[in-house]
């Protein structure tokens, strides 16, 4: 878990962030989820929000030129969140890893580490294939 999955993180960053939810959409939006391959997650209800600053509805995407290089693109997107997860959504999604680890993570890590000259995927692709080959009950140490 990361500091950013806390509750309190959570709740702070929507304290300063979100100035209300949008009331036409109460019971939110069902929207399917995917890690890019394997099952899709299709429990998962979003709720739309407006920003305090709206600037957190901009995504930076890197377009390559012709001639190799990468620019910036702002994009806006769509401003919506999961208000709350409990006991079953998160029973839910440990099954959701669960499966995905087992059916498709031989799928999982040739999406992700198709280049391995990035330093992400390739760690990803090293903890994947750590994780694969590792024993369930084995401790899988990266010190």
């Amino acid at each position: 878990m990361t500091s950013m999955s806390r509750r309190t993180e959570v709740k702070d960053f929507v304290d300063q962030h979100v100035a209300g939810w949008h009331q036409k959409g109460i019971k939110g939006i069902k929207v399917p989820l995917t890690c890019g391959c394997g099952p899709l997650i299709d429990w998962v209800v979003m709720h739309e929000f407006e920003a305090l600053d709206p600037s957190i509805a901009v995504q930076i995407q890197y377009v390559e030129s012709p001639d190799g290089r990468l620019t910036p693109v702002s994009k806006r997107s769509p401003l919506f969140a999961i208000k709350s997860l409990n006991e079953v959504g998160l029973h839910q999604l440990e099954e959701y890893v669960d499966r995905i680890i087992t059916e498709s993570l031989d799928d999982f890590i040739q999406e992700c580490c198709s280049d391995d000259e990035l330093f992400q995927q390739g760690l990803l692709c090293l903890l994947a294939n750590i994780y694969r080959d590792s024993e369930p009950d084995d401790e899988v140490s990266v010190a």
